[in-house]
């Protein structure tokens, strides 16, 4: 019984980081090239190293 409780608390844990997910398009819709302003395409959006 102890070790279920310890499990369904690993996954209370786990599954709010993995939902909290986001997935971006470099550029959205003017895509990746030269002309796109990357500043100004950051600003809004949180990275953190190690994304991918």
């Amino acid at each position: 019984m102890a070790l279920a409780i310890a499990l369904l608390l690993i996954a209370f844990l786990i599954f709010p980081i993995i939902a909290l997910a986001k997935e971006y398009i470099v550029g959205d819709a003017d895509g990746w090239n030269s002309e796109v302003d990357c500043y100004a395409w950051l600003d809004g959006k949180t990275f953190y190293a190690g994304d991918v």
